[in-house]
C-alpha cells in the first residue's frame, strides 16, 4: 500500500525573477539531511532548526527530512506542522517501535542526496556540521563520530568481544550520528544486516578503509537508555551475525567434543595403572557435563539463527513509514541550473 504523502507547497501565480547576485560560497551538491528524533518534539525542535540553518547557508540544494515515530508525531502534531514551514522539509511518520537502527536505515533510503547526514537530536550539541558534510564529501566514504574520551575497560572488553564474535567494528564510542555517501547508503542498503551495518562499519565491507573517524567532545554528548540502552545494542549486534556466530559455536563445540574425549582416554588411564577411584562418578561426571555443554551450544547456535529468521519475517515489510508529509521546492532557485519552468497562472 503506498504511503500517504501530503504537500505544503502550492500553484505559483507570477514569475519569480532571479536575484541580482547568487552567493558562490555554496556547495552544488545536492545533499539530505535527516534529524531523527527520539525525545519530545519540544527538545527536538532546536536540533530540526539548527541542521536547516546549516543547510541553507552552505548548501544550493538540501531536503530536511524530520523522522519520528507515530505516538510522538501525535503528541505534537501543531509543533510538527510548524516545522515543516522550513524550506525543503519533509516529515517522515514512522510505525511505534521502529527502533533507532531501523529508522536510519528508512531515513538513508528515502534521502534523494548525494549525501546523507543522519543526526539523533540528541547528539546535536557535540556534532559540527560543517566538519561532518565536510568529511563526506572530501573524503568520499562514510564518516563515524566518536567520543574523544577514552571508554571503560569494561565497554572496551564488551566492545573488542562483540568484534571478535559478530564481524562488525564495535566501537562503544560511536555517536548513533554521520554522514554517509550515496555509493554506501545502497551497498549496505542491500544487505541483510543492514540495520545494524549502517552503525558499525562490517568487518568484510569493501570500504572500510575509507572510513573516516571524527572524535567529537565527550562532554557534549547526552547519555540515555544506560544498561538497558547497551544490552539491546549488543543484542541487535548478536542477532545480525548468525553466521559468525554459528562458525564460533561450530568451534566450541568441536573443543568441547576434544575435551570430552581427552578427559575420557585420561579417565582409561587411570584406571589402567590402579589410581583408586569412586564407582561411576568419574565417568559419570564427565558424560554429564561434556553432555551439557554440547546441547546448550548447539541450542544457543540453532536460537541465533531462528531469532535473525524471526527478525526478518517480522521487520523486513518495508512499511515502517505511515506518513509522509512533503513541503520540498529543491530547485525553487532554478536560474542556478539553467532550466526553464513554466509557470502555472
Amino acid at each position: 500500500m503506498p504511503t500517504p504523502t501530503e504537500t505544503l507547497t502550492g500553484t505559483e501565480t507570477s514569475a519569480v525573477a532571479p536575484p541580482a547576485m547568487v552567493a558562490g560560497s555554496l556547495r552544488e551538491e545536492l545533499v539530505s539531511l535527516a534529524v531523527l528524533i527520539r525525545d519530545s518534539a519540544e527538545a527536538a525542535s532546536g536540533a530540526v532548526e539548527k541542521v536547516h540553518a546549516f543547510a541553507a547557508e552552505k548548501f544550493d540544494f538540501f531536503e530536511l527530512l524530520i523522522v519520528v515515530e507515530a505516538s510522538t508525531y501525535e503528541g505534537a502534531q501543531d509543533r510538527f506542522h510548524h516545522l515543516l514551514g522550513l524550506r525543503n522539509a519533509r516529515l517522515l511518520v514512522l510505525r511505534d517501535g521502529t527502533g533507532d537502527y531501523r529508522s536510519a536505515v528508512v531515513a538513508a533510503k528515502e534521502s534523494i542526496g548525494d549525501a546523507v547526514l543522519l543526526i539523533h537530536a540528541s547528539e546535536i550539541q557535540a556534532i559540527d556540521l560543517a566538519r561532518l558534510a565536510g568529511a563526506v564529501f572530501e573524503g568520499g566514504g562514510p564518516v563515524m563520530l566518536r567520543q574523544s574520551r577514552r571508554a571503560g575497560m569494561l565497554s572496551r572488553m564488551a566492545g573488542t568481544v562483540l568484534s571478535r564474535i559478530s564481524g562488525y567494528d564495535v566501537d562503544p564510542r560511536l555517536l548513533r550520528s554521520g554522514a554517509f555517501p550515496r555509493v554506501h547508503v545502497n551497498r549496505i542498503s542491500a544487505r541483510s544486516d543492514r540495520d545494524i551495518a549502517l552503525r558499525f562499519m562490517p568487518s568484510t565491507a569493501r570500504n572500510q578503509g575509507d572510513a573516516t573517524i571524527l572524535d567529537v567532545p565527550t562532554a557534549a554528548v547526552r547519555r540515555k537508555g544506560g544498561l538497558i540502552t547497551r544490552l539491546g545494542a549488543a543484542m541487535e549486534i548478536l542477532a545480525n551475525a548468525p553466521p559468525h556466530l554459528l562458525r564460533l559455536l561450530a568451534a566450541t563445540s568441536l573443543l568441547v567434543m576434544l575435551g570430552s574425549m581427552v578427559f575420557f582416554a585420561y579417565a582409561i588411564v587411570l584406571y589402567l595403572v590402579g589410581y583408586p577411584l569412586e564407582p561411576g562418578w568419574l565417568t559419570t561426571s564427565l558424560a554429564i557435563s561434556g553432555s551439557t555443554a554440547f546441547v546448550s551450544l548447539a541450542l544457543g547456535g540453532i536460537a541465533t539463527g531462528l531469532y535473525k529468521v524471526l527478525t526478518l519475517l517480522r521487520e523486513d515489510t518495508g512499511d515502517e513509514i505511515l506518513r509522509q508529509i512533503d513541503n520540498t521546492d529543491l530547485f525553487r532557485d532554478y536560474w542556478r541550473i539553467n532550466v526553464e519552468r513554466e509557470v502555472q497562472k
